[in-house]
């Protein structure tokens, strides 16, 4: 049981570690496809991590900024007048 827990885990570490260097050598194939130098294999690893230290900017004073996005009602059903809806054509039978 904690053998299958741990190969588990390590295959989602290995998913999650190897998947910005997948996104790196996409960039660099599409980039000598259009004959261009391209960003080095690590890019996607740097944009993580500049990503990871940015500074968060949400308000930090004020009950009304925090509950706001959860109290927002829902967009409507998108819904599109009878004009707007294909027609069905008569069925045929043979």
């Amino acid at each position: 049981m904690s053998e299958t827990l741990g190969l588990a885990l390590l295959n989602l570490a290995l998913v999650v570690g190897l998947a910005p260097l997948a996104e790196g050598v996409m960039r660099r194939v599409r980039a000598i496809v259009h004959s261009r130098k391209g960003p080095p294999l690590i890019q996607p690893y740097l944009d993580l991590l500049k990503l990871l230290v940015k500074e968060d900017l949400r308000p930090t004073t004020g009950l009304l900024w925090q509950i706001a996005p959860a109290s927002a009602p829902p967009s409507p059903p998108r819904c599109s007048p009878r004009w707007a809806r294909p027609r069905r054509s008569p069925s045929r039978e043979m």
